[in-house]
């Protein structure tokens, strides 16, 4: 057989789909949002954590650089990526969800946050 290499070694693939829309973490440390937008996104990723924890997931890499924001259509999107270690469960603990909540909490820049206690 000429032309033909062959390898010993097990090969790995790993198949990577683009995700639409830029990761909230960079957005939010671009500064380019107002803070009306900061707030409906904020409110926007709460009400769908809150879907997703309801149903019995819990995402314990939730984390703001995992939150991809697509504004290209008539409606914001969120979408999720890195999800391997995503669990479901017959019936979330609150402490699972808090869990996932302080992990987005430490990865948020902390002007957001000053932002969020200025409308408290």
């Amino acid at each position: 057989m000429t032309g033909v290499q062959t390898c010993a070694l097990p090969i790995s693939l790993v198949l990577i789909a683009q995700v639409p829309g830029r990761a909230l973490d960079e957005l939010l440390e671009e500064k380019r949002l107002s803070p009306g937008e900061i707030r409906k996104l904020a409110e926007k990723l709460g009400m769908l954590v809150g879907r997703i924890h309801e149903a019995g997931f819990s995402y314990p890499d939730l984390y703001a650089k995992h939150v991809f924001v697509d504004f290209s259509g008539d409606e914001t999107l969120l979408r999720f990526i890195d999800l391997q270690r995503v669990r479901r469960y017959p019936r979330l603990s609150s402490k699972l969800r808090a869990i996932d909540l302080a992990a987005l909490n430490a990865s948020v820049p902390p002007a957001l946050l000053e932002i969020g206690r200025a409308h408290v």
